[in-house]
């Protein structure tokens, strides 16, 4: 870009960089580049977060200590590149005196705050540093987010300061492995996270009883599961043709190469995962979901994958802290039988129907390529956002 001076943007995670980032800061809208505030602390989280008593200690201190503030407040001391134009907050408050962006991905907004059960002592910061004019724009992947962020916390002021950029993924080259003797379902938990937790949020559970149903009807299916799974669902699966198990931590190689090869990615989760789907779509894959949340806004029903319906799990914001509710929690170690039914008859069709599978693939790939999910459509978004943030 002759004549074009480079902006840096200081992009904050607010315990590590995951790999979608870190992947996605590579192509920064144009006249823009990101840089880390200092390698270390990423590196330190980096290799705790291989550690699964890491997330013990967390969901253990988590309702004695509001976590994200107290880490969001500590990264107020630490120094950052002195050219800088812009702090990009992912899912953070920021503290600091000088402007930043807010991205709250798909999260619901108490994880801003370490919950619900800390609305009433954090409510004035929050709404204060959010309506602050540091404070430049928040961004949610979901209308979904928007809405509740507004209606939850009664400032219709910030209605004009949320945006919505959908997520953006670089178009894939990929060769598919396309057979027409085995259907192969993958279950991502994890790509990197050595938890049981996001097996039972992700609905691995239901995943597992489908597939033994669905195994009794067809002989010609696979599954793939890449998480840590518990010890009763391994019991609940041995003996079973045609399973594998893959707890061990993939590189991004491996992980591709599990995408590449799956015919069906099912992930009946609890909440919407956000960058998971896009990327998915970018291996033309179909996707079989809940129609929780915004799941719906990534996966259109009948086109790009199929929903199914769990009456158990609702969303709304009269509802906002069911999900820290001991009735949520308990419904973690249980089979939600409604979303396994759903689950074996939205895979029966697509099984039994490859060209119409094939076909859903081939147009979630074009909404990466093309559509609303291209890196492109959503640098676009940003940039506009930042030339503004930073001109003020």
């Amino acid at each position: 870009m002759t004549g074009e001076s480079i902006k840096t943007i200081v992009f904050e995670p607010l315990w590590k960089s995951t790999l979608t980032y870190r992947w996605s800061m590579q192509f920064p809208p144009q006249g823009y580049q990101f840089v880390m505030p200092s390698p270390l602390p990423s590196h330190v989280f980096s290799s705790l977060s291989k550690k699964g008593y890491v997330y013990k200690i967390y969901d253990c201190s988590a309702p004695f200590l509001p976590l994200p503030v107290i880490k969001a407040y500590l990264e107020k001391f630490k120094p950052l590149p002195t050219d800088h134009r812009l702090i990009y907050a992912v899912a953070h408050l920021v503290f600091r005196r000088e402007p930043w962006v807010l991205d709250m991905q798909t999260e619901r907004f108490p994880v801003l705050i370490g919950g619900m059960r800390y609305i009433r002592y954090f409510r004035k910061l929050l709404l204060h540093l959010l309506s602050s004019p540091y404070c430049r724009k928040i961004i949610y992947w979901i209308e979904a987010g928007k809405r509740d962020l507004v209606a939850r916390l009664g400032m219709r002021e910030l209605e004009d300061k949320v945006e919505v950029v959908y997520w953006g993924v670089t178009k894939r080259n990929i060769h598919r492995v396309c057979r027409d003797d085995k259907v192969k379902l993958l279950f991502v938990g994890s790509g990197n996270i050595p938890t049981t937790l996001h097996f039972h949020h992700r609905g691995g559970k239901e995943v597992v009883e489908a597939f033994l149903e669905l195994n009794r009807r067809y002989d010609n299916l696979e599954l793939t599961i890449r998480s840590c799974v518990p010890s009763n669902v391994r019991e609940r699966l041995r003996g079973t043709k045609n399973v594998r198990i893959l707890e061990c931590i993939l590189s991004s190689e491996e992980l591709e190469e599990e995408f590449r090869t799956a015919d069906i990615f099912v992930h009946p989760t609890r909440d919407t995962p956000g960058a998971i789907y896009p990327e998915v779509m970018s291996y033309g894959l179909p996707i079989v979901t809940t129609d929780i949340w915004a799941n719906a806004e990534f996966v259109k029903h009948g086109r790009t994958g199929l929903l199914v319906h769990d009456p158990t799990c609702s969303y709304s914001p009269e509802n906002l802290d069911y999900f820290e509710s001991p009735s949520y929690h308990r419904s973690l170690s249980q089979v939600n039988h409604e979303v396994v039914s759903g689950l074996v008859e939205k895979l029966s069709f697509l099984i039994e129907h490859p060209k119409v599978r094939r076909q859903m693939g081939e147009n979630a790939k074009r909404e990466v390529d093309e559509g609303k999910f291209s890196m492109v459509k959503k640098n676009e978004r940003l940039r506009k956002i930042f030339d503004k943030a930073t001109s003020l």
